[in-house]
């Protein structure tokens, strides 16, 4: 079904009105205020008074001012779903064409959970690249020249948008490695800003997921979970409210101890989450209210409260209560 695109720059300058509340002028001619809590591609939800209501771009004229534009050019669904460009760059080694559509399949379904799951689409112009080199010394090479990080297995970096790694034996634990890095890759260009615990975590839940058949299934990460149910039982899992408010900087000193604490917190968190409908729907909230907010002041701490029913108490309460518990696996269809 076709529907009309609408030009969103008055949604990225709601920044006149304090606790960022905005004022919505409908081409009726009547004015609200509200919060904008939510945004879609062709309405927007609007809390007044604790409330939220729907307002579809079509019937509004302008926010703060800024008039809502409409773009004459038509979208289907199916275009701002359709699968991304991928360009693999293997070097010094040949890259059999079974792994080759490994990689394109479990690209496109990752995508597909972005898509449908998470409701985020990407910039036209969107390229997934991957570079897997022959060996580890051509890796570390390239690393050296085009980024910072010390990683010594994978990287994905933002000046040339791509995820990065070698060849292994263990195919599974190279096509991980792939899968985690441009998942990055996809969630730097949906968004302007990802606090560094959504960023990890996302892209730790997906480094577990495999291409069978015409499925691809997301297993718990072995070393994560039994990490956090040893800290469980030795009551040493942070407090929630505690590492959600924690800078980046923070996050990466809490992770350098030895079981890694805050990527294993992260992971869990998402997986937790992406079990249930009721899950997947406050995921889908924190991160478009990430979206609209941006890097502002404890805006995890902030944005999770208003999206997890009963807010952080409530998830601390239930997440507590799942951990102990064996894990189940997801399951999502292919995307070619």
């Amino acid at each position: 079904m076709k529907h009309m695109r609408y030009a969103l720059l008055a949604l990225l300058l709601l920044t006149a009105l304090p606790a960022y509340s905005q004022i919505i002028e409908l081409k009726s001619g009547k004015t609200i205020q509200g919060r904008i809590t939510e945004q879609h591609q062709e309405y927007i939800k609007v809390e007044i008074g604790g409330v939220p209501i729907k307002y579809y771009f079509k019937d509004i004229a302008a926010i703060n001012g800024q008039p809502i534009l409409e773009d004459q050019s038509s979208v289907s669904s199916e275009d701002i779903n359709k699968p991304v460009t991928i360009e693999i760059f293997a070097v010094e080694w040949n890259l059999p064409e079974d792994i080759d559509a490994v990689i394109h399949n479990g690209i496109w379904s990752i995508q597909g959970v972005f898509n449908k799951v998470f409701d985020l689409h990407f910039t036209p112009d969107f390229v997934a690249k991957v570079r897997i080199f022959g060996d580890d010394k051509y890796f570390f090479g390239y690393q050296r020249m085009s980024s910072t990080t010390s990683s010594s297995s994978g990287f994905y970096t933002g000046k040339v948008n791509e995820a990065v790694t070698y060849w292994r034996k263990d195919i599974g634990e190279m096509l991980a490695l792939v899968f985690h890095e441009i998942t990055h890759a996809l969630a730097h260009n949906a968004f302007n800003y990802l606090p560094l615990w959504l960023d990890e975590g996302i892209a730790e839940y997906f480094e577990q997921a495999v291409v069978k058949d015409d499925f691809l299934v997301v297993s718990a990460y072995p070393e994560r979970n039994r990490s956090l149910k040893q800290r469980l039982r030795w009551e040493s899992v942070k407090d929630l409210s505690e590492f959600l408010a924690m800078p980046d900087e923070e996050w990466d000193d809490y992770n350098s101890l030895e079981d890694a604490p805050s990527r294993t917190m992260s992971w869990s968190i998402i997986y937790f989450l992406m079990e249930t409908e009721s899950g997947r729907e406050a995921l889908k909230k924190i991160l478009h209210k990430v979206k609209d907010i941006g890097d502002q002041p404890d805006v995890s701490l902030k944005v999770f409260d208003s999206s997890y029913p009963g807010g952080v108490a409530q998830f601390e309460k239930d997440w507590h209560q799942w951990i102990p518990k064996e894990r189940l696996v997801h399951v999502y269809p292919i995307c070619r």
